[in-house]
């Protein structure tokens, strides 16, 4: 019976198929774990063309309050890369337990991770966030897409954030660059994800 069974499950030859990987999913590509760190680069000299690309960040953890100080995404471009600092635009929505708030341009020198004034550095302040990045390795005005939730501002405001956003020059990006202008990503997994443009 069981030369039956190894003969005929999971091969492409025997009766039972083994499961197909879904097309159009996200694939691994970096990982990077903070500790203490004011930014987190991913991607350098690793950007195909026709894929976008995502950058999820796991329960990230502020190493203090960042006082009205946003984290932000940067575009490195050429070989280096050299990140840019001035040019992006993007609008955000937040919504916690008890107050929500829009802001339109909220930062020029990147795009925000998370659409929130302060994110706090408390014990339980977390949170983890979710950017997509359209097809970086062609020369357009690169979308980004932000979906964020955690407790941001102290450990019992539940908060989800959606940030949209571009910089306003046409460009192949050869780099991302998470950045802190106010303190250090004290902990929190950074990963790099691709998918191909079907």
């Amino acid at each position: 019976m069981s030369g039956i069974l190894s003969d005929n499950i999971g091969r492409s030859s025997g009766l039972v198929k083994a499961a197909a990987t879904a097309a159009g999913g996200w694939a691994f590509v970096e990982a990077v774990v903070a500790s203490g760190d004011t930014s987190i680069v991913l991607g350098e000299g690793n950007l195909n063309a026709d894929y976008d690309y995502a950058v999820r960040v796991r329960v990230g953890k502020m190493s203090a309050d960042t006082g009205g100080q946003l984290s932000v995404l940067q575009f490195g471009t050429s070989t280096g890369p050299t990140y840019q600092t001035s040019g992006y635009v993007s609008n955000g929505f937040s919504v916690f337990t008890t107050y929500k708030t829009s802001v339109n341009n909220p930062a020029t020198n990147g795009i925000p991770l998370l659409q929130m004034n302060s994110i706090g550095g408390a014990t339980d302040e977390e949170w983890s966030c979710f950017i997509e990045i359209l097809n970086p390795a062609a020369s357009i005005l690169h979308h980004v897409t932000s979906r964020g939730v955690g407790h941001i501002e102290n450990p019992g405001d539940n908060a989800q954030s959606w940030v949209f956003g571009h910089r306003t020059t046409r460009e192949v990006i050869t780099g991302l660059k998470c950045i802190t202008s106010s303190n250090n990503y004290a902990t929190g997994t950074f990963q790099l994800y691709k998918r191909k443009i079907t």
